[in-house]
């Protein structure tokens, strides 16, 4: 009878305690406090299983779940820091809390940049990932019209990010579209058209921080700016003629165009003058680019606002046109127009010390990718936005424009040749390059021996910084801006084509005719050589097998 009670208290305790593993640990206490079960609780220990790398079979940027599995085989919860190394580095870690007697799983995410074999060690468990370049895409699949909506968020504020995708060709074709802030991928995503089909694919951002920040989309490209809460950028320009500022009053206080500022969001009142006149114009206020043609205006701040005065010329002159277009959310600048045109370039002083002019040629040829033009939409139809502004009170001046359309495949590029320092032949000429053959120098330094790979490396907006050529100290010692490339070994290419994108920052009127004043003084004085040039045109050199 002793006996028998005791065996049937045994029976209890064993099934309590059966029961007790998948019970909660508050569970677990209350019955230990009446007295069910007996001894010490047992600490936290881990142990790592199931190691899995998904997908083992990568290709570059594409993100990488790796996974194990943490069980907890003790009664007391426990933290257990994950160490993610790869090839011998630590790559990141992560605490877990794991509940006695439980499990859970540790995720990583990994995106490789550069291909190999990379060796993934977790809890002891080591993997194999292999990352690979991808091959060329060969889709008919093109990407137009890459959207950041808002261009200028708050903090945590969701932004869309959405571009048109177009299957050219006659079959059904896929593409993979990979989203990249900062540099880092941010999402992947696999589109499937039917042939001629168009569609828009959209992704999510959230949790940016305050600051400029880079949105790649494949070959895309566009800028996110996050901004203080409650504050938004206004941008006061106008257009027509001349390169002085136009004064005007933002809510009574005055200011010149050219005007940027974050401001507090709401109701804001802009006037601005009419006429205004210039020491070469008299310019008459026309329209404001929200359609009002009233010297004032009130517009409501609630996000990023670029608004425009449009002037017209009344009598005098202002020219030199700058070129802007429309790219969904802002006017960037592209380029001063008429480069190549008026009298041509300074050339040479000739023997009589006046100066000879070269080049000539009418025509400015600038392009204009598809993927910089956003389409603006109205009930007529679809257009797009491209203002040339009358910056400059020069000789210059706009007699006609139009825009040529280029069809090209998706893996090619189009460039074309807009100045005439070389050689006024090359001017319109086309070229097309594949993308996939377009590769970066090993190295780059400028005259003055500072690395500028960063600035050239992709086509940003950044440049290589210059110097400027009316600081030489004198006609016969000049202050070349030079640019030393390292292309790598290619003695198997069969031929290589150097492709440069560039600008030139004019500097002040007053030292460049000192400086041609300076070369007509050392003419007459007979130590400059006829055809002396003034500023000669680009030039490359090559070094030998002798480096020379």
């Amino acid at each position: 009878m002793h006996s028998r009670s005791g065996l049937t208290k045994l029976k209890a305790i064993l099934i309590i305690d059966v029961l007790i593993v998948a019970a909660a640990a508050g569970v677990y206490f209350y019955l230990q406090a009446e007295g069910l079960i007996v001894g010490p609780l047992k600490q936290a220990e881990f142990a790592v299983t199931d190691l899995k790398i998904n997908p083992s079979d990568a290709e570059v940027y594409e993100p990488v779940l790796v996974t194990v599995n943490v069980t907890n085989l003790g009664d007391l919860q426990g933290e257990y820091v994950a160490n993610l190394t790869i090839n011998n580095l630590l790559e990141e870690n992560q605490t877990i809390t794991v509940p006695g007697r439980n499990s859970t799983l540790a995720e990583f995410t990994v995106l490789k940049e550069k291909e190999g074999n990379y060796t993934i060690e977790l809890g002891g468990l080591t993997g194999t990932l292999t990352c690979k370049i991808p091959p060329p895409s060969a889709s008919k699949i093109g990407l137009s019209q890459l959207g950041v909506n808002p261009w200028e968020a708050w903090p945590n504020e969701t932004v869309t990010i959405s571009v048109v995708a177009t299957n050219f060709g006659e079959e059904t074709d896929s593409l993979s579209l990979r989203l990249m802030l900062d540099d880092k991928m941010v999402e992947r995503k696999v589109i499937e058209l039917a042939a001629q089909e168009t569609t828009t694919v959209e992704f999510k951002l959230n949790g940016t921080a305050e600051g400029k920040h880079s949105i790649k989309l494949n070959s895309l490209s566009r800028t996110l700016t996050v901004v203080p809460v409650g504050y938004h950028t206004l941008s006061v320009s106008r257009s027509g003629g001349g390169s002085t500022q136009v004064p005007f009053t933002l809510n009574g206080e005055s200011y010149y165009t050219g005007y940027q500022e974050l401001l507090p969001v709401g109701e804001y009142t802009l006037t601005m003058p009419s006429p205004f006149t210039t020491e070469t114009a008299v310019f008459e206020f026309g329209y404001w680019s929200n359609g009002d043609r009233s010297t004032t205006t009130r517009i409501n701040l609630q996000s990023r606002l670029v608004i425009v005065a449009t002037y017209t010329l009344i009598s005098g002159y202002a020219c030199c046109p700058s070129l802007f277009y429309w790219n969904g959310t802002d006017y960037v600048y592209v380029t001063e127009v008429s480069n190549a045109g008026w009298l041509g370039y300074i050339d040479y002083i000739a023997e009589n010390g006046e100066i000879v002019f070269g080049g000539g040629n009418p025509w400015d040829y600038v392009k204009l990718d598809a993927n910089q033009i956003a389409a603006r939409s109205t009930e007529n139809g679809d257009y797009y936005d491209v203002i040339l502004r009358q910056k400059w009170d020069e000789i210059f001046y706009l007699d006609a424009a139009y825009m040529m359309v280029v069809d090209h495949p998706s893996d090619v590029d189009v460039y074309s040749t807009m100045v005439n320092y070389v050689n006024p032949s090359f001017m319109g000429q086309f070229y097309t390059v594949s993308k996939d053959n377009v590769a970066t120098p090993v190295s780059a330094f400028n005259e003055k021996g500072e690395d500028v790979l960063p600035q050239i490396t992709s086509i940003d907006g950044v440049f290589t910084p210059a110097t400027n050529g009316v600081e030489s100290p004198s006609w016969d010692n000049m202050q070349i801006n030079r640019l030393t490339l390292n292309l790598g070994d290619m003695s198997d290419a069969e031929e290589i084509k150097l492709l440069i994108h560039g600008m030139i920052d004019w500097g002040p009127a007053e030292p460049y005719y000192d400086w041609i004043e300076g070369f007509k003084a050392a003419f007459a004085e007979g130590v400059v050589p006829s055809g002396t040039q003034l500023n000669p045109p680009p030039y490359m050199e090559v070094m030998d097998a002798s480096g020379n």
